[in-house]
């Protein structure tokens, strides 16, 4: 979801003031938000419809987002027609996803659900907090007024790199494996109780003495790691990882004691990202390597006993992903 309007709270909030706004909130307004629709069973009829002419197909209908219109303020928000006709919501940000089950389709509306007051979001976001925006129905509420399913909806971060050959150059590949020999020493310092920051170590590990593998590091990868010298950077310039959630770059605000520097927590989702990018007039790369990058991202969730990959069905190996592209099913884990 976009986060399109700041509040002027900037600093964080003191103890006191966070828990004296979580109180004497009347309980009037839990159920209102809810907009008029037209009949539950008209709009069912249209996806029916809709179901009919697309057999077999997954379908996704978004409702679309607010347009900037200058600096912090947005034009005001009109629903796309065909999100609005299927399902009679009118929410920034929902997504109608129409899922083949047999000859039919089972619907399910992803939409973002009340801030609540658990927190602080309610108050101190500006974009989606109640105290700004009004209540939000609960999914519950909304699905029965729309007669639909409704869930969260939850972002995800994956990227895959690929040769536009179809198969990895002998060069190509050895990049490619440092970047997932990377990902594999990330993934095993992920779970609960571990700091957060120990994946991005592991990462940085593994690419600098990959970067000194490829002739590319003007000093041994060791110096390289070093707080005051840190050469490899310029050739893996991006944060190997971050959270991930109802934003893809989610708590970006949260205190670093709780996020950077603090601990993995069971439900946690984040990325496992790294990449090695070589710019095609980098004149201190070695020439083969100009213009080639690489990066391999998942979605990981951290579960009570270590972690579950997310988007494992994805193919994450080079023959894997050669595999995928000659067009046969690529053997994955």
């Amino acid at each position: 979801m976009t986060d399109y309007r700041r509040t002027s709270f900037r600093e964080p909030p003191s103890a006191r003031l966070s828990e004296y706004m979580r109180q004497g909130w009347s309980g009037d307004a839990e159920r209102t938000g809810l907009r008029p629709a037209p009949p539950a069973e008209l709009t069912a009829r249209r996806r029916a419809a809709l179901s009919a002419r697309w057999p077999g197909v997954r379908l996704i209908i978004p409702s679309g987002q607010p347009r900037l219109r200058s600096g912090d303020s947005h034009y005001p928000f009109r629903p796309d027609s065909s999100y609005v006709w299927l399902t009679g919501d009118q929410t920034a940000g929902g997504v109608l996803v129409m899922d083949p089950v047999g000859g039919e389709h089972d619907a399910t509306l992803y939409v973002r659900p009340p801030s609540g007051r658990s927190d602080d979001s309610f108050w101190l976001d500006g974009a989606h907090g109640e105290l700004w925006v009004g209540p939000r129905p609960g999914l519950a509420d909304l699905a029965e007024r729309l007669g639909v399913a409704c869930a969260t909806l939850y972002t995800a971060d994956i990227t895959r790199t690929l040769p536009v050959s179809g198969t990895f150059t002998a060069l190509q590949r050895e990049v490619y494996e440092i970047v997932l020999a990377a990902q594999q020493a990330a993934l095993a310092q992920i779970g609960p109780g571990q700091p957060f920051r120990g994946y991005h170590r592991a990462i940085a590990q593994v690419l600098a003495a990959g970067l000194e593998q490829l002739g590319a590091l003007p000093v041994s990868a060791a110096e390289s790691l070093r707080e005051d010298c840190g050469l490899h950077r310029r050739w893996t310039l991006c944060a190997p990882g971050h959270m991930v959630g109802l934003d893809v770059h989610d708590c970006g605000d949260a205190p670093a004691e709780s996020y950077i520097d603090g601990v993995l927590r069971p439900g946690n989702v984040l990325t496992v990202e790294p990449g090695l990018y070589f710019q095609r007039y980098d004149e201190l790369a070695p020439a083969a390597l100009r213009g080639l990058g690489v990066r391999i991202e998942d979605d990981v969730l951290v579960t009570p006993d270590g972690y579950e990959l997310l988007s494992g069905v994805l193919p994450r190996t080079a023959g894997e992903i050669e595999e995928w592209l000659a067009g046969s099913e690529p053997r994955t884990r």
